[in-house]
């Protein structure tokens, strides 16, 4: 008897737990978190000054509750994971991405804001030599959800990479010539520095536009660099922000170190009816030689930053 009373007792509470688990605890569909396969970077070029590869991206969605979330995804090996992988509903939801994670230590999150989606970016108004602005990414919006729920993402680059062959001549070969500081000017104002918003969302030029940046007629480089009468690669790189309309008259100016005196030199403009305008994700390469008096200007190469093939080459002054 003693026994079928406990099996008795044992039976009514493996019931009342089942109705307490059926009524309070919702039943997880399994299979349904996010699963990031891949995370991809539109540039082949590989340069010290620019991000070639991630391995870790904040993503933005709804989840399977209809509540934003802003998870990150890490990668370890070849595989991508995350902490709280969020759930998927049966409803599609967009996939929002970008990338650094944090800056200064501190979380960069998504502010939305009438229906808009944006990030708070920072453009130096001056950098060195070795290129300390951060290289700030976003990526094409993508769907998932729990019938879908495999993504794999590609990145894009929301600054202008700036680059120079600055070299000496040959009259000057027996000096040494030391580049302390190119001073990038815009005759207009058309430089951009300062804190912006860099919008996930949109359509055409709105994905990944940077809101809210101040215009300037100058942006500082400063190191130390020793020049050589001939160069294979750009010995100098930065990342600027794009313009928000064309220069008529850009020019640079360099503090040079000739044998132990410091000398400015200034280049010619580079001018035309249509402007100069830096556009987001472009490679813009300058050429300039420097001998004991004067600094010349050479010509501009224009790269697709996805690529090394020459979008405009040799637009001399």
């Amino acid at each position: 008897m003693r026994n079928l009373y406990n099996l008795g007792w044992g039976l009514a509470l493996c019931s009342l737990l089942g109705a307490c688990q059926s009524d309070g605890i919702p039943e997880v569909e399994a299979g349904s978190t996010l699963e990031l396969r891949s995370v991809s970077l539109a540039d082949d070029a590989v340069t010290k000054a620019v991000t070639t590869s991630v391995d870790n991206v904040k993503l933005y969605l709804k989840n399977s509750s209809d509540t934003w979330v802003n998870p990150v995804y890490s990668k370890s090996g070849v595989t991508w994971g995350c902490e709280s992988a969020p759930l998927l509903g049966s409803t599609a939801t967009d996939v929002y991405a970008y990338y650094p994670t944090e800056e200064e230590g501190k979380a960069i999150n998504v502010t939305a804001s009438s229906g808009v989606y944006s990030v708070e970016v920072t453009v130096r108004d001056a950098d060195t030599f070795d290129g300390k602005q951060i290289d700030y990414l976003y990526a094409t919006p993508v769907q998932a959800s729990k019938t879908s729920k495999i993504i794999s993402l590609q990145l894009f680059h929301a600054l202008t990479k700036v680059s120079f062959y600055i070299y000496k001549s040959a009259n000057a070969s027996d000096e040494i010539l030391t580049l302390k500081k190119i001073d990038i000017r815009s005759n207009t104002g058309r430089l951009q520095i300062g804190k912006a918003d860099m919008r996930l969302n949109g359509t055409g030029e709105e994905l990944g536009r940077l809101n809210g940046l101040a215009g300037t007629s100058s942006i500082e480089l400063t190191g130390s660099k020793i020049l050589e009468t001939s160069l294979t690669q750009p010995n100098i790189s930065c990342l600027v922000a794009p313009m928000d309309a064309a220069e008529q008259v850009l020019s640079f100016r360099l503090t040079v170190d000739v044998d132990g005196v410091e000398r400015e030199f200034e280049t010619a403009s580079i001018s035309s009816e249509s402007g100069v305008k830096w556009l987001a994700g472009y490679h813009y390469v300058y050429k300039i030689r420097i001998d004991k008096m004067e600094g010349t200007f050479e010509g501009v190469t224009v790269y697709d930053w996805q690529n090394s093939t020459d979008q405009n080459t040799s637009v001399g002054i």
